[in-house]
């Protein structure tokens, strides 16, 4: 089963949040004008509280389950063509469809298969968890099978606002919200495109100075020199050349995290 068309977003519909999912986490919306965006969900404890300043996938992995992913082996053996795959996971806050439209990773043999997961069983202390699968198993899972599995990257994005949960330099940022979304909403989160960014140093107008990194607040700045801590992720490009500061606090750019 393939990923659906991409949705054309009209009416506003990017400017709209939505209390129940109405979209595959991660499909993709395009606006008439060229704009991209991915399909999301708000975190459910901070929500987002303030626009353009960007929002980050809250996820945290570790190989003792105690965070939001699972390293573990498979449970039963699979053969081709099968839609399931299973292994214990004994973090029970992972609940159903914890894990849909995320990523389950097979190390069997020599290949390293990725499948997409439509859906999920609860996890449990002893009991295999289920992970149902977009597609059907292209080689046979021998049981024991080292998995590693991750939610979507869609599925808990929180604020990088200082004031928000997502402000720790650590998460990767995964949109620019044009809109507030209150939490665990379904929202556009924008991904590409022309966009508003909140500046956290000085405008960049000086010769070659266009290529913008995200700050850990989520704003946008200036590429700077490589340091030992100050590699930032790459946020796009300024548009206009801007001979002064503008009227207000938000600078015109090309965003870039996901076409």
């Amino acid at each position: 089963m393939s990923f659906p068309f991409d949705v054309q977003l009209v009416g506003g519909a990017e400017t709209k949040t939505y209390a129940t999912k109405g979209q595959r986490l991660g499909q993709r919306g395009f606006t008439e004008d060229g704009r991209v965006f991915r399909y999301m969900r708000a975190d459910p404890t901070y929500g987002i509280t303030y626009p353009y300043w960007a929002a980050a996938d809250s996820h945290k992995y570790d190989t003792s389950e105690a965070y939001d992913c699972l390293e573990a082996t498979t449970s039963t053996a699979k053969v081709i063509g099968d839609f399931t795959l299973d292994a214990v996971d004994t973090n029970t806050d992972h609940v159903a469809d914890w894990f849909a439209e995320g990523y389950a990773f097979l190390t069997v043999g020599s290949i390293i298969y990725q499948a997409r997961i439509r859906k999920n069983t609860a996890g449990h202390a002893t009991t295999a968890v289920v992970f149902s699968l977009y597609n059907p198993l292209p080689l046979a899972v021998a049981a024991g099978s080292q998995i590693q599995v991750f939610p979507s990257i869609y599925s808990a994005v929180v604020s990088c606002h200082p004031a928000s949960g997502g402000n720790d330099g650590q998460k990767v940022k995964v949109c620019m919200p044009i809109v507030p979304v209150t939490k665990s909403y379904y929202f556009w989160g924008q991904t590409w495109g022309p966009c508003m960014g909140i500046p956290s140093e000085a405008f960049p107008r000086g010769t070659y100075e266009a290529d913008l990194v995200f700050s850990s607040d989520g704003s946008v700045k200036l590429r700077a020199d490589w340091s030992a801590n100050n590699i930032n992720q790459h946020a796009g490009y300024r548009i206009p050349h801007y001979t002064e500061d503008p009227t207000g606090a938000l600078i015109y750019f090309q965003l870039e995290i996901a076409p």
